[in-house]
């Protein structure tokens, strides 16, 4: 005769045991930022073979960091001869920068611009890319470079070709691939500034490159200004503060 109490606690106990398998069942072996999820984007799935025998879509979440070689600040130091032309004479510092640096006295004015390269290797090339955003840390503002620049755009380059930062990918055409592309930021609060580059991110996956580059500049670089140092400065990957650049990258891994 069985025992109505007894059963039901059986029941009971079959089903908490169920309950906790189905809450465990999400350890897919990825990291946090790279998490397999649904065909919404939204709900972790397993990892298991029947998903791709079924020709359910499987899409990745992922963070990719900055190529620390391939990123920083360039400047194209404008001289003025006698004849006032122009002698220009690029060269390569630290953190990523905009802005503009004008000295009267020694008739000089050094444009400012920052270089970021992601690197997706691990993204594979026939994969199809849903979303990517980069997300730069404004960290401090000298000066006033809002009013001189309006507003800092971003430039997709190609730094395939070099191993660290070259002073020909401060608006050498060779290595533009497309120019403004978007707004990163247009005022001097501090913090993260956010920019939409799928369709950029994807056509460096079509294109075979390796790694995704943006070039930050003045929409405005006036040649004159008064005397002064107006930049917006952007943290680096190696940057004292551990805040670093950021791309987070949607994508299908085609079947």
């Amino acid at each position: 005769m069985n025992h109505p109490i007894r059963s039901t606690f059986l029941l009971y106990a079959l089903i908490s045991l169920l309950f906790l398998l189905a809450c465990n069942d999400d350890d897919d072996g990825l990291t946090v930022a790279e998490r397999r999820v649904d065909e919404a984007g939204k709900v972790p799935v397993s990892k298991d073979k029947s998903v791709a025998e079924r020709g359910v879509p499987s899409f990745f979440e992922i963070t990719l960091f900055g190529v620390p070689a391939l990123e920083g600040l360039l400047t194209d130091e404008v001289g003025l001869d006698a004849a006032g032309n122009r002698e220009p004479e690029t060269f390569k510092s630290l953190e990523p920068q905009a802005g503009l640096e004008y000295g009267p006295q020694q008739g000089r004015l050094v444009i400012s611009r920052g270089i970021y390269t992601f690197d997706r290797a691990r993204i594979t090339l026939d994969s199809t890319i849903e979303s990517a955003r980069i997300f730069l840390y404004q960290k401090s503002v000298e000066g006033h470079p809002y009013e001189l620049l309006e507003e800092i755009v971003v430039d997709h380059i190609d730094t395939s070709s070099f191993a660290e930062l070259n002073p020909a990918l401060f608006d050498d055409d060779a290595f533009t691939l497309e120019r403004n592309i978007g707004t990163i930021s247009e005022d001097p609060s501090l913090g993260y500034k956010v920019l939409d580059v799928t369709a950029q991110v994807q056509a460096d996956n079509d294109a075979g490159r390796m790694t995704s580059s943006f070039r930050l500049r003045g929409l405005k670089e006036q040649l004159f200004q008064l005397e002064g140092n107006d930049q917006a400065i952007f943290t680096d990957s190696l940057n004292e503060l551990g805040i670093v650049p950021e791309m987070d990258v949607l994508y299908e891994l085609n079947q």
